[in-house]
């Protein structure tokens, strides 16, 4: 006797069951929610560049040239349109240049910054122009809109503060780092 098919595991199983499922569904939701792999990504048109045809531009090759130098070719589809996404390292604001046959076209955009990344980009601007190197923590007050409302830094330097300050302003942070204080840390120059 024994195994799956012994009647006496009947009873053994009616009292496990009611404990085992439970533990067994918290285990599979806390694994879910540390599965820190999941994306969020919005894709939006950031431009669109008409030139007068007097034909169909139906696979053409386009030479594009990226703001920061990538270049690659597409073929344009049975209306004339050439569509890519910019790749996630290309910079926040640049120009797209595109050349097919005898045109050319140059495309300019500037997407929204992320908020962490206005703070790094004027860290580094900022301490650059003051000639400052060496570790610093910044802590940036973030209210319940996303806007920044008080930076702060454990290096006594009101210009350097005032100019972190300026630079962030118009910078907005994501609802997961809204109504908190950002302390991030910096090596800066070394």
């Amino acid at each position: 006797m024994g195994g799956v098919e012994d009647p006496r595991a009947a009873p053994v199983a009616a009292v496990l069951a009611p404990v085992t499922l439970p533990i067994s569904l918290l285990v599979s939701g806390i694994s879910v929610l540390a599965n820190s792999t999941n994306r969020y990504e919005k894709r939006k048109v950031i431009g669109v560049e008409t030139l007068a045809c007097t034909e169909p531009a139906d696979g053409v090759a386009v030479e594009v040239t990226l703001a920061s130098g990538l270049a690659f070719t597409r073929t344009s589809d049975t209306e004339g349109k050439v569509t890519f996404r910019l790749p996630s390292g290309e910079p926040y604001r640049g120009v797209i240049h595109a050349r097919a046959e005898s045109q050319t076209a140059e495309l300019k955009y500037k997407r929204k910054t992320p908020g962490v990344t206005a703070v790094r980009d004027a860290v580094t601007s900022c301490a650059h122009d003051a000639a400052f190197a060496g570790a610093l923590e910044v802590r940036v007050d973030v209210n319940p809109e996303g806007m920044p409302t008080k930076v702060a830094l454990d290096h006594a330097d009101p210009a350097l503060t005032t100019c972190i300050t300026t630079q962030i302003a118009e910078a907005r942070f994501p609802q997961e780092q809204r109504d908190s204080t950002l302390v991030l840390p910096f090596s800066l120059g070394e």
